[in-house]
């Protein structure tokens, strides 16, 4: 956490803003987003400030040279430990409580009865939580199963668009995977069977399972983690990789005929180019000196790369680098550069615009669009101060939040007006759709000429109007999509 309300905050489903996910068995009041704005909540809330710094900390926090590490503990384990959330927590040597974690070692040390065999949490093992006999229909004297509580939930990530089509990744609560859907009619079907599940396990968060090209449709199979070419008018799919490496953060690099990715292996991580037949240049390294690769991306004249690197001991949403190079005609890549950002911070979601790079970036301290021009000078697009956490998690490749572009232009929600703004250069623009404040989230893709954009106000199907497009809802291939209505 790095500390009380410093990182991040949590919504429970009823709207009460916590500082953490199990804050809520404190005996203090939290805020709800229904009454506040989020800008109240983080900085005016008592809650969120009742253990900020170390002016709450008692002795012997308050003068321990460690406090600025361990921000004296966990105030919820201190609670149940304690009864008391302001105590020093017990887990630590120091703590005049500590006495209680020895005593409980010591019994469990000494403890007669027999352990059961543990049951590891996984992938798998997550699923098991109802019987295989158990009644599948809820009655008067039978429990709601979890695999009933979980099956109206559907989540749909990774929106990729070609000139074959519209393509997404939608969780399947039976089976658990991801099924790649397109748009047929306006509707949303599967691609191929269900038992085809695209995930990918690279940085242990995933992400880039999936991207499309002109023709077909590429994914990481979840079970196996190898690259599959799909053709999107047969359903025929046949791997590309065949290694015991991950692959992920896929990305079409149409200059070139190939997908990019970053593989996974031996803990180690490289940007790969994966030639689509055999008769084409073979698999090959693009870079490889980092610790971590995400997000690889073409330039659209396919003259350049860009991409994101990180390396230990940081996290990539602590600090991340903006990396760039040429690509010569045989594929290969020269002049690879890192383009440190001005400040410490992450980078996120590399597009081109041109010869120059537009990024997310919290170098100042908030997500803020920038534009690398070729340069080598950062230019903020748009200045507002938003309190939004990074993008969602998928460090191998980010593709479909924030603000991809079309024809030049930035696209992203407003959160303070629920507005949608349109970025070109330095100058912005409204380009007229109205967004859900109730999201930070904006998918925008490029699908035959138009840009789709669902950032609407609940039940409109309005799309973001692209400028010099002013019919371009009336033409949106997505219009009625489902995760539209």
């Amino acid at each position: 956490m790095n500390g009380w309300g410093s990182l991040f905050l949590t919504v429970a489903p009823d709207g009460t803003a916590l500082p953490c996910h199990s804050a809520r068995l404190l005996p203090i009041e939290f805020p709800n987003v229904r009454d506040s704005s989020l800008h109240s909540i983080w900085y005016d809330s008592p809650g969120f400030n009742h253990y900020r710094g170390d002016s709450w900390m008692p002795e012997p926090c308050r003068s321990c040279d460690e406090k600025g590490k361990d921000f004296g503990g966990c105030r919820c384990q201190a609670y149940l430990l304690t009864g008391n959330a302001d105590n020093a927590d017990p887990v630590c040597s120091k703590s005049p409580h500590h006495d209680r974690i020895l005593a409980a070692r010591q019994a469990a040390d000494h403890a007669t009865a027999g352990l059961e065999e543990l049951t590891y949490r996984n992938a798998n093992n997550s699923r098991l939580f109802f019987r295989a006999d158990a009644p599948r229909e809820p009655d008067a004297t039978t429990k709601l199963t979890s695999e009933q509580a979980s099956s109206a939930l559907l989540q749909r990530t990774e929106l990729a668009a070609s000139a074959t089509g519209v393509f997404w990744l939608e969780s399947d609560p039976v089976s658990g995977g991801n099924v790649i859907m397109t748009l047929e009619a306006g509707v949303g079907i599967p691609l191929l069977s269900r038992s085809f599940s695209a995930r990918s396990q690279v940085n242990g968060y995933g992400g880039g399972a999936l991207c499309a090209g002109p023709e077909s449709v590429f994914a990481v199979e979840a079970s196996g983690q190898q690259v599959y070419h799909i053709d999107t008018a047969t359903g025929a799919c046949s791997p590309l990789t065949d290694d015991d490496a991950c692959y992920g953060g896929l990305s079409w690099d149409a200059a070139h005929h190939r997908v990019l990715a970053v593989r996974e292996a031996n803990g180690r991580q490289q940007l790969m180019g994966i030639a689509l037949t055999d008769s084409e240049s073979a698999n090959c390294i693009l870079h490889e000196s980092e610790d971590f690769y995400s997000a690889p991306t073409v330039s659209a004249d396919g003259r350049h790369l860009a991409w994101v690197s990180w390396s230990l001991p940081d996290m990539p949403w602590v600090a991340s680098v903006l990396w760039t190079a040429s690509i010569q005609r045989d594929g290969s890549l020269t002049q690879a550069r890192r383009w440190p950002s001005p400040s410490k911070g992450s980078v996120q979601q590399p597009i081109f615009d041109g010869d120059d790079v537009i990024v997310l970036s919290d170098h100042e301290g908030w997500w803020q669009p920038w534009r690398l021009a070729s340069s080598g000078q950062w230019h903020l697009l748009d200045g507002t101060r938003r309190i939004m956490p990074a993008p969602p998690g998928n460090w191998a490749s980010v593709t479909t939040n924030a603000f991809p572009t079309v024809a030049g232009y930035v696209c992203g929600t407003r959160p303070e007006s629920g507005s949608c703004g349109c970025v070109q250069g330095m100058k912005k623009q409204a380009c007229g759709s109205q967004g859900s404040t109730s999201t930070f989230d904006a998918w925008l893709c490029k699908a035959r000429g138009c840009c789709v954009l669902p950032a609407r106000p609940p039940g409109s199907t309005q799309c973001c109007r692209s400028i010099g497009q002013p019919d371009m809802p009336s033409r949106c291939p997505v219009a009625k999509s489902p995760f539209l209505k």
